[in-house]
């Protein structure tokens, strides 16, 4: 195998081979490692090399532009590495790359999204717990963390907004023990606790 054809790509800051008609990046210290130049002869082991290297170069390169548009979990940065056919071994390698550079952090994520959602919204903590399960993320990264936050007043205070703001038109429709039916359901569906709906439906 010969190296065809050798590029340096001044914005990435890697250089392209090409070999066997198929194209491989490498960075400044792999390039100057293997002395690298075009028409070099390439055996399997340093193919092998070469190839793997380019596979962790493109895959991170995917994972750093995929987490530059927002804040993502670890386990989305899997997911979107799984859905264009990295292995398992290179993924791996990202993401402890990435992790190193505090690139991506899990606990820093639910931080984020956990007061993001306390103070800009009506999530019922159940409702973040949920949001946070389907990014891959466990409970035990996050669960101090929101229970130190998300006490019971707090969901109390959050359930008693979203019913202001729908009591006027459901007292339209139902009253007595059917408004309370309303009520309860509603605000268990957000997530909310049977208690505190419970709770709240007797104030009406």
């Amino acid at each position: 195998m010969v190296i065809t054809d050798l590029d340096y790509n001044d914005r990435k800051g890697k250089f392209i081979l090409k070999i066997n008609g198929e194209k491989y990046i490498l960075d400044y210290n792999n390039f100057e490692k293997f002395n690298i130049s075009k028409g070099m002869e390439v055996d399997q082991e340093l193919f092998d090399k070469i190839k793997n290297i380019s596979n962790f170069e493109t895959a991170f390169e995917t994972a750093l532009n995929f987490i530059s548009y927002k804040l993502r979990s670890s386990y989305e940065v899997r997911n979107k590495l799984l859905s264009k056919k990295f292995n398992h071994e290179t993924i791996d390698k990202v993401l402890e790359k990435l992790e190193d550079l505090k690139l991506i952090d899990d606990y820093s994520y639910c931080k984020i999204f956990i007061n993001e959602k306390i103070n800009s919204s009506d999530y019922s903590k159940r409702r973040i717990e949920n949001y946070l399960f389907k990014k891959g993320i466990s409970k035990d990264i996050y669960k101090d963390y929101l229970e130190n936050l998300y006490n019971y007043d707090l969901e109390y205070e959050k359930a008693s907004s979203i019913v202001d703001k729908k009591i006027r038109s459901w007292s339209k429709k139902y009253s007595g023990y059917q408004l309370k039916n309303k009520i309860i359901t509603f605000l268990m569906q957000k997530g909310f606790s049977y208690d505190i709906s419970k709770e709240i439906a007797g104030n009406y």
